[in-house]
């Protein structure tokens, strides 16, 4: 099974702490990458019932540059 999903890779909220208190650091796009993913793998779930035995993940993010001379190269 192969999950894709298109967009900006945003990092996951952490809580941080100042003075004693948690502060939200979560980046205003980072539920749309959530969702963007939850959304990407249930549909690949449709076409599979349940998935039997050991599961491997491998994940791929893959970013564009502005340098031309670097474009297709990883």
């Amino acid at each position: 099974m192969i999950v894709q999903a298109h967009g900006k890779a945003r990092p996951q909220p952490r809580p941080r702490f100042y003075r004693g208190k948690a502060v939200s650091c979560a980046d205003k796009g980072t539920k749309a990458w959530i969702d963007q993913i939850q959304l990407a793998t249930r549909q690949a779930l449709q076409s599979h019932k349940e998935l039997f035995g050991p599961v491997s993940i491998r994940l791929e993010f893959r970013f564009g540059t502005a340098d031309k001379t670097r474009h297709g190269q990883a």
